[in-house]
C-alpha cells in the first residue's frame, strides 16, 4: 500500500510541476485590432498576429492552462478571454485614475497586475492588481497606486470562457504603493503564493500570502529608502525564489535574499548603475539565478550575484547599436525571462523587434546578446508580460512544508505498524505521540499557513496557548524517520 501511494504521489507532483502557465505571451502596442502572440509551447517562440481590440501600453499579464493554452489576459483596464473578447462581469475592472487614462489601450504601469493559479481549485485564478491615482504629495503632483486589489476568475463561468466571480476589486492593501513592481513567488510549501509590492517613498515591503484559507497581509521594513518617482519600477525574483531585485528609475537598485517560508527579505546590497539618472528600465535574472541583468536605454549590464561585492562585477554585455525601425529607435526597455530560458528585451519605442539574451547563464559576452534577435509580425510598444515561475515546487524537508504534511497525512493515520498514535486527539492542551518500535526525537506543530507554532524534543506537546482549530504536525524519530498528520485543538 505504501509503494502504491508513493508512486501516485510522485506522479501528482510531476504533473503539478509541469505547468505551462507562461507559454503564450500576448504583446502589442496601443494599436487597435492587431496584437502579437508569442507561443513557446514548441521551444523557440512562434510568432503570429491576432485580432484583438485590447492594446498594451505597459501593464501586461496573462495566464495559460497547464497544457499551455491561453486562458485570459489583461492590460490593467480590460480583461479578455481566450477568444479575445471581454470576460464576463469584467466591466469596471480595476477602478482608479488610470482606468480612464489612455483607455482602452492599457494602464501606464510596469508590473501592475499578476495572475496566479488558485492554491486549491483548478478552475479558479487570482488576479492581484494595483490602481493608479493622481494626487499631490511632498509638493509634487504624483501618479501612484493607492490600492492593491484582488479579483477572482472562475473558468467554469460563461460556458467555459471564464468570468469574474463575486470577488471583484477587493481591496487588500490601502496605502500609497510603488508605481509598479507587483510580483509573486511560490511559498516554500509549493502551493501558496507570496504576493509582493513595495511602498511609496519608504523602505516598506507589503506581503500578501494567498492560501486555501484566504489572504493574510503583512509588511516589513527592509533595505534603504526607496525614492522611486512616478515613472515606474520592477520587482523580480529568481526562478529559485531565493533572491529578488527591486529596480527604480534612479541609478541604483536593491538586491535581497528571500526566505520562501517566512516571506522575509534580507537586504544584500544597493547596486549603483554607471548610467545617467532615470536610465534604469529593465531587470531579469538568469535561469540559474546567478547573473543579474539590468538595462538602461543604451546598455545591458551583467552582475554576478554570487560575488561578495556584486556592484564590482558590473560588465557591459551590450551597447545599443543605433538601429531603428521606420524612424523609431530600438533602444532597450523591459526584460522578461522566457520558458526557453532566454531573456527577451522590449524596445523603448513601438517597433516590431525584441532583443534576445541567448545564453544568460554564461558570464560576460558569452551570454550572447543579439539585438533585434526576434522579428515580430506587428508592432509592440514597450510591454512585456509579468510572469512568475509557476513551476517552482516546495523546498523538500523545510520546516514550513505544510503541503507535504497534508500529502502524507493519510499514511500517518493508517493502521500500519509504524503509524503515529496521537492521544488525545482532539485535545484542549496536551497531545502525546506514540510510534511503535521507534523513539520520538522531536515534534513540530504548524498552523495552516505553514508557520511553526510549537516545538518539542519530547513525545508530547502542549497547545494550550494556541487558538482552537486544525494544526499540522511533523514527528521525527532517532532512526531518521518522519511522520506527519493533523491535530484538532479544542
Amino acid at each position: 500500500m505504501k509503494v502504491v501511494f508513493i508512486v501516485i504521489f510522485c506522479l501528482i507532483s510531476l504533473l503539478n510541476n509541469a505547468q505551462k502557465r507562461d507559454r503564450q505571451w500576448p504583446i502589442a502596442g496601443t494599436f487597435p485590432d492587431y496584437q502579437v502572440l508569442l507561443d513557446f509551447n514548441n521551444g523557440n517562440p512562434d510568432t503570429s498576429t491576432l485580432r484583438s481590440t485590447l492594446g498594451f501600453f505597459l501593464t501586461n499579464a496573462s495566464i495559460c492552462d497547464t497544457a499551455g493554452n491561453l486562458l485570459f489576459y489583461t492590460n490593467g483596464q480590460l480583461l479578455y478571454n481566450r477568444f479575445h473578447q471581454p470576460m464576463m462581469n469584467s466591466n469596471n475592472f480595476n477602478p482608479g485614475g488610470l482606468q480612464t487614462w489612455n483607455y482602452p489601450y492599457g494602464q501606464e504601469t510596469e508590473q501592475a497586475a499578476s495572475i496566479l493559479p488558485n492554491p486549491v481549485s483548478s478552475n479558479l485564478y487570482d488576479i492581484f492588481h494595483i490602481s493608479g491615482e493622481f494626487f499631490t504629495m511632498y509638493n509634487v503632483n504624483q501618479l501612484q497606486p493607492l490600492n492593491l486589489m484582488h479579483t477572482v476568475i472562475d473558468m467554469n463561468l460563461d460556458s467555459g470562457k471564464g468570468g469574474i466571480t463575486s470577488i471583484k476589486n477587493e481591496v487588500i492593501i490601502s496605502d500609497t504603493l510603488s508605481h509598479g513592481g507587483l510580483t509573486a513567488v511560490k511559498h516554500a510549501n509549493g502551493r501558496d503564493w507570496w504576493v509582493m509590492i513595495h511602498g511609496f517613498y519608504n523602505s516598506l515591503f507589503y506581503k500578501a500570502l494567498l492560501t486555501p484559507y484566504g489572504i493574510s497581509v503583512s509588511s516589513q521594513v527592509e533595505g534603504p529608502l526607496f525614492t522611486q518617482d512616478a515613472i515606474g519600477s520592477q520587482l523580480v525574483f529568481t526562478k529559485q525564489g531565493d533572491q529578488c531585485v527591486l529596480m527604480q528609475q534612479y541609478p541604483y537598485y536593491d538586491l535581497f535574499d528571500f526566505d520562501r517560508c517566512s516571506g522575509d527579505l534580507i537586504f544584500k546590497e544597493r547596486i549603483l548603475a554607471p548610467d545617467t539618472p532615470l536610465a534604469n528600465v529593465g531587470v531579469a535574472f538568469s535561469p540559474n539565478g546567478r547573473y543579474l541583468y539590468r538595462c538602461s536605454n543604451l546598455n545591458i549590464l551583467q552582475y554576478d550575484t554570487y560575488a561578495t561585492n556584486v556592484s564590482s562585477t558590473c560588465d557591459t554585455v551590450a551597447q545599443w547599436d543605433g538601429s531603428n525601425v521606420q524612424g523609431f529607435n530600438t533602444t532597450f526597455f523591459m526584460m522578461q525571462l522566457a520558458p526557453d530560458n532566454k531573456i527577451y528585451v522590449s524596445t523603448f519605442n513601438g517597433t516590431n523587434v525584441l532583443h534576445v539574451i541567448n545564453s544568460p547563464d554564461s558570464a560576460g559576452m558569452a551570454c550572447n546578446v543579439v539585438q533585434q534577435g526576434l522579428v515580430l509580425p506587428w508592432y509592440n510598444a514597450f510591454s512585456m508580460p509579468n510572469h512568475t515561475n509557476y513551476e517552482l515546487g516546495p523546498i523538500d524537508g523545510s520546516a514550513c512544508d505544510s503541503l507535504g504534511l497534508n500529502n502524507v497525512a493519510v499514511i500517518n493515520q493508517s493502521n500500519e505498524a509504524n503509524s503515529v498514535t496521537v492521544f488525545p486527539n482532539p485535545s484542549a492542551s496536551w497531545f502525546n505521540f506514540l510510534i511503535q518500535n521507534e523513539t520520538v526525537s522531536s515534534v513540530a506543530v504548524y498552523n495552516l499557513f505553514g508557520e511553526v507554532t510549537v516545538t518539542s524534543t519530547k513525545p508530547n506537546i502542549n497547545l494550550s496557548g494556541e487558538p482552537s482549530g486544525v494544526y499540522l504536525y511533523r514527528v521525527k524519530t532517532r532512526s531518521g524517520k518522519e511522520f506527519r498528520g493533523k491535530l484538532q485543538k479544542l
